[in-house]
């Protein structure tokens, strides 16, 4: 916890043409002292699915997406799906560029 305060991050809140969603805040936190955030879009650009907004560089790092209160949204169930390895209960991946959730109406 203490390190998401202090390390560099970037908040991007992205205003989403859809009522069914509303604004995403995507937060990116470089940990460590060696960590950084790189934005690779500038302040009121318009962005497209799938487009790169941000890098990590220099290792650890961590995010967080925060959905707009009314966002009406289907997520994909694979998230909440565990696998047993070594006898422990594991989080499956989300893959790069595969769907966190859908706008349902």
């Amino acid at each position: 916890m203490f390190l998401s305060c202090v390390s560099t991050r970037h908040i991007f809140i992205i205003n989403t043409e859809n009522d069914s969603v509303g604004r995403v805040a995507v937060i990116e936190i470089g940990m460590g002292e060696v960590s950084s955030c790189v934005a690779m879009v500038k302040e009121g650009e318009r962005v497209t699915k799938g487009q790169c907004i941000g890098r990590f560089e220099f290792g650890g790092s961590s995010h967080v997406v925060v959905f707009d209160r009314k966002a009406k949204l289907r997520f994909n169930e694979s998230l909440f799906e565990t696998e047993l390895k070594d006898g422990e209960e594991k989080s499956k991946i989300q893959l790069v560029n595969s769907w966190l959730a859908k706008a349902s109406e």
